[in-house]
């Protein structure tokens, strides 16, 4: 058995004493049926120990509300869940429903624009495109550990423009307060294309409060809006709801000999009681060059975003910091670690880990 795994999260354990497997982990295909989010497509999982979520596949299979042992770990917008049908171009932010996650791209990150007969709304398109070929499968993995694996594919394309197929898989694991997030995003068509993608983790109340700490090991921080001062300082710095404050974005910078990265929000004490949580996102540099935060402390919009991208924060409208070029038939990859945790000392912003040994965060032995 490996190690972090607990004999009590097996299936040799939990077998005979329940009636079925989804008894612990489970995925569950649903419709919501309320308001702008009337017809929309779901997919809700539960884990035993780990991270209950809520997978929208009409909406680029992005996360919405995400709960840990009963705490919200998202922030959730005033929109609310709408469905891909009301989406505008011009108009992206009353569809920004907030959850967990949020994807920006595949052909605009930033700011929308309109060049040579191209239109690009604000960090694009995929978030509001639904998936197709969805799927959800049950296993016990070679630890004996039930694992539930939701996957799906997203398509970004027009006639005479690009062809781009997002595959996005989900690994969930009995146990274990891990969200394997895998992307391969591969051109389908017959010209280069450049590609972008930014992976928008919007964290809300209670993980984020006035006595919340981020962790992060960056060596520089550089702000969007150019303020001045001590902005590693300002980054971290986390207040009471502020009415009438102001968005701010700062791009984290770290030491060139690791390409490991990791970002997360630490709160003590949930309203007060003894009890802490936390949520952290990490994963391997590589394709994903930058990690932006994005500081919000306003009223109402009370969040930090945690954002791994390719690209610069105003995508194809800096050339400098535009996306991959994917050549006829090219590919990227992204294998993102999202980690729940009740206590600061689980979580180590440089523990080493391979492509395919993501869990054992915060298990016991």
């Amino acid at each position: 058995m490996a190690k972090g795994t607990s004999r009590y999260h097996t299936w040799e354990y939990l077998r005979p004493r329940v009636g079925d497997i989804s008894h612990v982990i489970s995925a569950r295909p649903v419709s919501l049926t309320d308001g702008p989010s009337l017809g929309t497509r779901a997919i809700e999982v539960n884990v035993f120990g780990g991270i209950t979520a809520l997978i929208l596949i009409d909406r680029g299979m992005d996360i919405g509300p995400a709960y840990f042992k009963g705490v919200p770990l998202h922030w959730t917008s005033s929109t609310g869940i709408r469905h891909p049908g009301f989406f505008q171009d011009h108009d992206w932010l009353r569809s920004f429903q907030g959850g967990l996650m949020i994807t920006a791209g595949l052909r605009n990150v930033g700011p929308g624009f309109t060049q040579d007969d191209e239109v690009q709304p604000l960090h694009g398109r995929i978030s509001n495109t639904p998936a197709f070929e969805v799927s959800h499968v049950t296993e016990v993995d070679s630890d004996g550990i039930p694992t539930l694996t939701v996957s799906g594919k997203i398509r970004e394309t027009s006639v005479f423009g690009c062809n781009l197929i997002l595959t996005r898989n989900y690994k969930f694991k009995v146990g274990s307060p891990v969200i394997i997030l895998t992307d391969k995003i591969v051109n389908e068509g017959f010209s280069k294309v450049e590609t972008l993608v930014l992976y928008h983790f919007n964290l809300g109340f209670p993980v984020i409060s006035d006595n919340s700490e981020l962790l992060v090991d960056s060596d520089r921080v550089e702000s969007r809006e150019n303020l001045s001062g001590d902005l590693e300082k300002l980054a971290r710095r986390f207040i009471e709801p502020e009415k009438g404050a102001d968005a701010q974005v700062f791009e984290h910078f770290f030491d060139a000999s690791s390409d490991l990265r990791c970002m997360g929000v630490w709160n003590p004490s949930i309203s007060g009681g003894d009890e802490g949580i936390g949520l952290a996102i990490r994963y391997r540099a590589g394709v994903l060059s930058h990690l932006w935060q994005w500081r919000m402390m306003g009223e109402g919009m009370y969040l930090t975003g945690i954002e791994p991208s390719n690209c610069g924060i105003l995508g194809r409208l800096n050339n400098s910091t535009a996306g991959t070029i994917l050549e006829p038939k090219e590919s990227l990859e992204t294998q993102i670690e999202i980690i729940a945790f009740n206590s600061k000392e689980e979580l180590s912003l440089s523990k080493p880990f391979t492509k395919e040994a993501f869990f054992g965060v915060g298990e016991n032995d």
